[in-house]
């Protein structure tokens, strides 16, 4: 048997190990799932495209979903999404390149955006979003440090509106365990409850991101990392730079942290911090082929989220041949195996999705389909584990539990032998069962400088084999995917050697 390896599209595609294309599928330790599709969860739909959204549980237990629009914000804590826009069905007015920050501190979902004051949300009370502070700036990124809301990339409100202007490499944070107090910078009264806000000196750009934790905060800018810690007295926070001006967030919003680890793309691919080195993880592997199909002129549509049930990092993004602002491709990496996919996913946003408070007295749905489908009820752990989800491409909360689509793997050439030819007579899928089809083809050449030639399209047989017949100096193996397979690991091989022509 011949293992599937690691997805290496920037490998040389003669004699490298993995594969050349990994489409469709999820990276797993050994092999490759079947990626589902995107379902409906039967909750509503925005009223326009997604433009930030958050999933989250509130301190007093409940489970919530919230989506923002240009002109809307709106929350599902039941199986309905309902509009909780501040002061009329539309109040707001994000301009096309802007997004919504969103963050949770106890009960309070906080959001804002570079056009709109910062507002929150009481989970459990509110009943419709509400001016957080006169004071606290409208900012492109929030996170919660320690006890703190932090906002990045600030224009100043209030009267913190003289001091911090419009500071797009700068930070503000609020008054120690009150998002609702941003007392003016500087003075008695904000240093008493410990609010103040920090310029990050250098060159590093504009700020690119925010990472909270109980622990420690990273701040991200264009060509800059610094930690920051929490120190108290007089200082507040120390603020230590991880790499200088050599390497920062290159796109907005685009860092995530699962664990102990954050990853995040640079000018020069992607990368890890565990908040004190900075290690790759997509050299000579991913970080070339990202390059070539992001399309960075349409960053503000770029989402990223952590899938537990797949222990993916996925990055969400507009490549090549998108349309109408869809973002239509994401990268996927497995945080255990550091392994990689790519998927043509067509959906706004990127978002976890928490079953919600109905009971299944009330739920009026078939279980078959919406968000409770793909709960289980054999176990009590399954009512409030994140599902994959996103905003589909019709504004419509969705969950990654539909029948997979087509997928393709194809691996990078080899020679059978070294100066000979191979005589392949036939391929076998290795994989868990499930109910899934599949089609193989090979692509065979005999010199390098030679158009790769691809056989027909050859169908399983009654023992699982796909028949081909043949020959080529260099061989690859091509899989297209149908259905729901687990752990497509490698394949069987019936190859003769010949001659050397």
């Amino acid at each position: 048997m011949l293992e599937l390896g690691a997805w290496t599209p920037d490998q040389p595609d003669v004699s490298a190990q993995g594969l050349v294309v990994a489409q469709n599928v999820i990276p797993r330790a050994s092999g490759y799932d079947s990626l589902p599709t995107l379902v409906s969860a039967d909750v509503g739909t925005l009223n326009l495209l997604c433009r930030g959204a958050m999933t989250g549980r509130a301190r007093l237990g409940t489970n919530f979903t919230v989506g923002g629009t240009a002109t809307q914000l709106s929350i599902a804590t039941t199986a309905s999404l309902a509009n909780v826009s501040n002061g009329g069905a539309s109040p707001y007015t994000l301009t096309a390149t802007e997004w919504w920050a969103m963050t949770l501190f106890g009960n309070r979902i906080v959001a804002c955006s570079y056009a709109d004051a910062p507002e929150s949300f009481v989970v459990g009370t509110s009943a419709n979003f509400a001016a957080l502070s006169g004071d606290a700036p409208r900012c492109r990124y929030l996170a919660v440090v320690r006890d703190f809301v932090v906002a990045g990339n600030l224009i100043g409100r209030g009267v913190n509106a003289a001091t911090i202007g419009t500071a797009e490499d700068a930070i503000q944070w609020c008054a120690l365990d009150d998002p609702t107090s941003w007392p003016q910078v500087g003075t008695a009264a904000a240093r008493a409850v410990q609010s103040d806000w920090q310029p990050l000196s250098g060159a590093g750009g504009q700020i690119t991101g925010l990472i909270g934790g109980s622990d420690y905060g990273l701040v991200f800018q264009e060509r800059s990392v610094w930690r920051m810690d929490y120190e108290g007295g007089d200082t507040f926070f120390r603020f230590t730079p991880l790499e200088g001006e050599n390497r920062g967030c290159w796109i907005p919003k685009a860092a995530i942290r699962v664990g102990g680890l954050t990853y995040f793309p640079a000018e020069d691919g992607f990368f890890a911090t565990d908040g004190f080195q900075i290690v790759p993880i997509g050299n000579e592997v991913v970080d070339r082929f990202f390059l070539d199909d992001f399309q960075a002129d349409s960053e503000e549509r770029l989402s990223v989220a952590y899938f537990p049930e797949w222990k993916c990092v996925v990055w969400l993004y507009m490549g090549l041949n998108a349309s109408a602002e869809q973002p239509n491709h994401a990268l996927l990496y497995n945080v255990v195996s550091q392994r990689w996919s790519q998927a043509n996913i067509s959906a706004e946003w990127l978002v976890n999705v928490l079953p919600f408070s109905d009971s299944l007295d009330s739920y009026v749905d078939s279980m078959d389909t919406g968000v409770l489908s793909a709960v289980s009820l054999d176990t009590l752990i399954g009512t409030s584990r994140r599902m994959s989800g996103a905003f589909n491409a019709s504004h419509a909360l969705a969950t990654f539990s539909g029948t997979p689509g087509t997928g393709q793997i194809e691996t990078h050439e080899y020679e059978p032998a070294p100066g000979r030819v191979g005589y392949l007579r036939s391929l076998r899928p290795v994989y868990d069962s499930g109910s899934s089809g599949f089609i193989a083809r090979a692509l065979t050449r005999m010199r390098l400088t030679d158009a790769q030639t691809t056989s027909g399209a050859a169908l399983e047989d009654a023992t699982g084999k796909h028949a081909l017949r043949v020959s080529g100096r260099y061989i690859a193996a091509k899989f297209t995917t149908f259905g729901t397979f687990t752990n497509l690991s490698g394949f069987d091989a019936d190859i003769v050697v010949q001659g050397d022509r």
